[in-house]
């Protein structure tokens, strides 16, 4: 099994994107993952189950297109991705994922990744995400510190640890996109912290998906606007508004109108936004203009 794995996950580029290769991807990441099981297991010890792990996982990202997911559903669901992924994470020592070294780290971010392509996926995958306390690891796992994007001398990282971030954002901004139904859960995670740090990292990714995850928690109602005020939030958003990057501009403008939409909490909170909003009228990207309008 390790072998097979090596091989794929080393040509993984040239496997093609159809329902097939999806089943197979998938029945090796279950394998991996049960690898802990057999008898004799501890032999291998657990840094080479994270490296079977992350290559099984990166395989199945590779085989996961939109075309194979639609005709494999049957198999995401039948064979537990979601749950299966999460169960191996949850093996791992309780740690903070800054303090991992580079084999953990990297297991890591190839399931958080996968994980995001399933909930982006399908709402039924969100849910199974849901259900199976994901929102739960992301916040016991700290993978929304902005920690994880600053070394200590608060300069930016490229690393896998910083694509963890970014794939753990998306996930709770699609989960607030989806329903409400989900804001109970989001809401117990406290991330009002975590968000303005990440508003103010120097990864202009990080800081545009950051203010789509806002943007997204003021989509349905207000239940997220005294979060965001606690947290002093909002004058970050007032001043992404006027970012370099157009993709923090353009989700910046789209957090301010719906933190702006539903009540007027947080009308003073926002007031020191609305020149820049002004000058966004005149913004070279279309959608940019809109939000701010």
């Amino acid at each position: 099994l390790w072998r097979l794995l090596d091989l794929l996950s080393r040509f993984r580029d040239a496997l093609p994107t159809s329902p097939s290769a999806l089943r197979l991807s998938l029945l090796l990441l279950w394998a991996s993952q049960s690898l802990g099981g057999l008898p004799h297991a501890e032999q291998m010890g657990l840094p080479h189950e994270a490296v079977a792990f992350r290559m099984a996982a990166e395989v199945v990202s590779r085989s996961f297109s939109a075309e194979g997911a639609r005709e494999g559903f049957a198999d995401l669901q039948g064979l537990q991705t979601v749950a299966t992924v999460l169960q191996y994470i949850s093996r791992l020592p309780m740690a903070e994922l800054a303090c991992f070294d580079d084999i953990y780290s990297r297991a890591v971010a190839a399931g958080v990744q996968l994980l995001s392509s399933l909930v982006l996926h399908h709402h039924a995958l969100a849910h199974e995400f849901v259900q199976h306390d994901g929102l739960q690891m992301i916040a016991d796992r700290h993978l929304l510190s902005a920690a994880l994007v600053r070394d200590e001398q608060g300069n930016a990282k490229d690393s896998d640890r910083t694509h963890v971030v970014m794939d753990s954002l998306l996930i709770v901004s699609q989960l607030a996109r989806l329903s409400k139904e989900y804001y109970p859960m989001l809401l117990r995670m406290n991330l009002g912290k975590d968000l303005r740090g990440l508003l103010t990292c120097s990864n202009t990714s990080v800081r545009a998906k950051t203010c789509n995850v806002i943007g997204n928690m003021a989509r349905h109602s207000s239940a997220f606007y005294g979060m965001l005020q606690e947290a002093g939030a909002l004058p970050c958003l007032a001043l992404l508004c006027e970012d370099d990057d157009p993709m923090c501009r353009k989700f910046a403008s789209f957090a301010v109108g719906n933190c702006a939409f539903h009540s007027d909490l947080l009308y003073r909170d926002l007031c020191s936004s609305v020149p820049q909003l002004l000058r966004l009228l005149e913004d070279p990207e279309e959608k940019t203009r809109a939000n701010a309008a």
